[in-house]
């Protein structure tokens, strides 16, 4: 938890101040964040690492972005939150998909990644609806650690290091998941 608080005090430093200003709901933040990753999906295919590396880190930028406008603005709703997940989710799936398509990771490796990724986010999700408690299991693999252990890969040309220490985070995290369920349930 206290990655968690760090993490949030942290956005609140960097985006408080133009979150007031921001023209833009909430939303549609969420929604630009989500284009621009795909954008860098494309660049990926496009052999383009560097630049794609720069588009999902602005990508990211916004997706920390959404929230604090939200905040600053009396703007947070249950479907906010919802409709940032399932675009934390999308954006992962894209840049993981897109890596694998490209053929800079192996398919099979790429693809369980993948499957890690996403089952520990889901694991997380119905630990948190089965216990009624939020923000379960978080720690080394929120969002913000996976995103940017991809942006380096990219950044520096070791995407497939980066897959593979994903896959690792991934396997801890789904770990500790169920570990937790085990106890809590």
């Amino acid at each position: 938890m206290e990655y968690l608080k760090l993490k949030e005090q942290l956005e609140s430093k960097v985006f408080s101040g133009i979150a007031g200003y921001c023209p833009l709901s909430p939303n549609m933040i969420t929604l630009f964040s989500v284009f621009l990753a795909f954008f860098s999906g494309y660049l990926v295919l496009e052999g383009r690492l560097v630049l794609a590396a720069g588009f999902f880190g602005l990508s990211c930028l916004l997706d920390a972005l959404d929230g604090q406008v939200a905040r600053v603005k009396g703007k947070k709703s249950r479907f906010g939150s919802f409709f940032d997940k399932t675009a934390d989710r999308i954006v992962d799936m894209t840049l993981l998909s897109s890596v694998v398509l490209a053929g800079i990771v192996p398919a099979f490796p790429g693809v369980f990644t993948l499957c890690v990724v996403v089952l520990a986010s889901y694991a997380s999700a119905v630990l948190e609806a089965e216990s009624g408690k939020k923000r379960i299991g978080e720690g080394l693999s929120l969002r913000p650690v996976r995103s940017l252990v991809l942006f380096a890969g990219l950044a520096t040309g070791f995407v497939a290091e980066a897959v593979f220490l994903l896959l690792v985070i991934g396997f801890y995290s789904l770990e500790k998941r169920i570990l937790t369920a085990r106890r809590m349930l």
